[in-house]
């Protein structure tokens, strides 16, 4: 009778086991499928919330790094910079919108458009995630243009914004 609890405690605990592991994996999964479709967010556990700027937590991409290549990259002698400026050279004028960088605009001819002058639009997106912002003139730069990251927190107009100015 002893070694008959005795088994069925055994196949009890490994029942609950694998059931726990089962959760567990699943639990891992999904959250694993949710960060791949959510790329630089913070995958919160439970939270009862996708969003985690409405718990004030910041992005998962917040590294020095990501904010020095921005810095680098929205320098007049930054990537994008340069782009624009050999844009700017060949069509004498501009972009209207950085798309242009893709595409010939409409109104050049190919004799004046010598793109495209970035390879993806990819590179028209920041670390974080968010498309690079662009004015022409700029408000900052009036006899040029403004190129700028909405920063870590995706919203324009704070502090960790990061222009070329």
């Amino acid at each position: 009778m002893a070694m008959r609890r005795t088994r069925q405690r055994l196949l009890l605990t490994i029942i609950v086991v694998l059931a726990v592991g089962i959760v567990t994996s699943l639990v891992v999964i999904a959250r694993l499928i949710w960060y791949d479709q959510n790329p630089g967010r913070i995958a919160l556990p439970l939270s009862g919330t996708d969003d985690p700027q409405n718990l004030g937590l910041p992005p998962l991409r917040n590294s020095q790094a990501d904010i020095q290549r921005t810095r680098r990259t929205v320098k007049s002698d930054g990537f994008l910079g340069l782009c624009l400026a050999r844009f700017q050279r060949r069509a004498e004028r501009y972009p209207t919108r950085l798309e242009e960088l893709l595409e010939r605009p409409p109104d050049l001819g190919s004799s004046r458009w010598d793109g495209p002058y970035v390879s993806s639009p990819d590179v028209l997106t920041d670390p974080w995630g968010k498309a690079y912002r662009y004015g022409c003139p700029g408000i900052h730069n009036p006899t040029g243009y403004d190129l700028w990251s909405v920063g870590p927190d995706g919203v324009d107009g704070t502090g960790d914004d990061i222009g070329n100015w």
